[in-house]
């Protein structure tokens, strides 16, 4: 993806999701957006092999879009890729 592209997509975060960057924050503006996505608890799955699992999910929406989103145990926050690729389509070709 271009780095204008990818400006314009974060700004379109901000605006959709009223999320103000801040400068002495060092979350991105993707990490503040998640941070406002109303969470809910998963079952803890029995076997994890030591993986990270999902621990709770939630929706994030983009411009009416909403994108199922995942807190795993490991603390990383992710979007759902397919959800991503619907979203992006031909730009991330």
């Amino acid at each position: 993806m271009k780095q204008e592209q990818m400006r314009e997509v974060i700004a379109q975060i901000e605006t959709s999701q009223n999320v103000q960057v801040r400068s002495d924050y060092a979350a991105s503006p993707v990490e503040q957006a998640l941070a406002l996505v109303e969470w809910h608890p998963e079952p803890v799955p029995e076997n994890t092999d030591g993986l990270p699992y999902v621990t709770h999910s939630g929706v994030l929406n983009f411009n009416g879009i909403d994108l199922p989103v995942f807190q795993l145990s490991s603390g990383a926050r992710v979007i759902d890729g397919d959800a991503l690729v619907s979203l992006f389509g031909d730009l991330l070709k």
